[in-house]
């Protein structure tokens, strides 16, 4: 067996494959299609990859035993001895499926070992050199013993439940990118934002809103930024899900630690969810929120999309020391 890129006529298969979960109820198999077609042309597409795993002898085979996508991101990682924080590229991992008649036979498993090995003979796309670390995340609708088992971890996955302009978002997501590496820690991890991730969200749920609720008018509203004269206070970076009835909270920063950021935005929030009839307002809490007290009150474990890290030293020489991830939230959910 062997992990490689997806062929058009493979592709078709897939697609049959993740429409279920990808589609169906929201849109139709056409629709779905055409989505996935508005998927793959924003900036953020150019980051999939599709792989499918057949026998090594077959590999045009469209009798596919697995198929796995994956995100290419950029990663920061401060190493444990204090050095200065490393970036590189990290692998998302979005989909991982057999077949109904190919399952229970070790594929998923085995797929993810096959697409490790690849990415640790990887060349970072910045620097041209091995990738120091193995870095990948992936959030699992099955719980974590399949993915634990291959290597990644178990991260704490909670989300908060409240009841209930695009143009700007690449300087946000540079001043968040400026924020994460600078306050990362040794032993740290996180994914770079890039304004990409937004613009995927509101194709999605724009969409939805048209096609599947046969809206006329849409939002326009992409965030909300609490400042003070010039200084930028804190931020949070929205989209508005159709589909689940949520306005989710896709990035969250308090920049300022003598300001209530979170209750600040949190009327925002509450009023743009009620004005286009969102039940609530979901976001993945970070430590900088935790000292609010309506956390605590709408603070959940989640009983799907558990966050699941892997990070492996890609040397020999390379030490086991845990990484904790910082800055899970909703934006890496694409």
């Amino acid at each position: 067996m062997e992990l490689r890129p997806c062929s058009d006529a493979q592709g078709d298969v897939v697609s049959e494959l993740t429409f279920s979960s990808w589609g169906a109820p929201h849109v139709t198999f056409p629709q779905y299609l055409d989505r996935e077609e508005h998927f793959r042309a924003t900036q953020f597409g150019a980051w999939i990859a599709d792989y499918v795993f057949v026998p090594a002898a077959e590999p045009e085979s469209t009798d596919i035993r697995g198929y796995l996508e994956i995100f290419q991101r950029r990663a920061a990682l401060r190493p444990h001895d204090g050095s200065a924080p490393l970036t590189f590229d990290a692998y998302s991992v979005a989909f991982v499926v057999t077949p109904e008649g190919h399952r229970r036979q070790g594929h998923a498993s085995a797929m993810l070992s096959a697409f490790l090995e690849a990415m640790s003979a990887m060349k970072d796309a910045v620097s041209g050199a091995p990738l120091p670390y193995l870095v990948s995340n992936l959030y699992s609708d099955v719980g974590a013993k399949l993915y634990a088992a291959s290597g990644w971890d178990l991260v704490e996955s909670t989300e908060i439940v409240l009841p209930s302009t695009l143009a700007a978002t690449p300087t946000v997501a540079a001043m968040d990118r400026a924020a994460m590496l600078a306050e990362l820690a040794p032993g740290q991890v996180a994914f770079l934002l890039s304004a990409d991730c937004f613009e995927f969200y509101h194709v999605k749920h724009r969409y939805c809103g048209t096609h599947r609720h046969g809206m006329a008018t849409l939002p326009t509203k992409y965030g909300a930024i609490v400042s003070n004269g010039d200084e930028t206070l804190g931020y949070a970076l929205w989209t508005y899900n159709f589909e689940e009835g949520t306005l989710d909270v896709l990035k969250y920063r308090a920049l300022s630690q003598n300001f209530d950021v979170f209750g600040a935005l949190l009327p925002t929030l509450l009023a743009e969810a009620t004005a286009w009839g969102l039940g609530s307002v979901c976001l993945w809490p970070t430590k900088q929120m935790a000292r609010h007290p309506i956390i605590a009150a709408h603070t959940h474990a989640r009983k799907d999309s558990l966050s699941m890290l892997l990070v492996r030293g890609n040397s020999p020489e390379a030490s086991d020391q845990p990484f904790e991830w910082v800055g899970d939230e909703l934006y890496l959910y694409a």
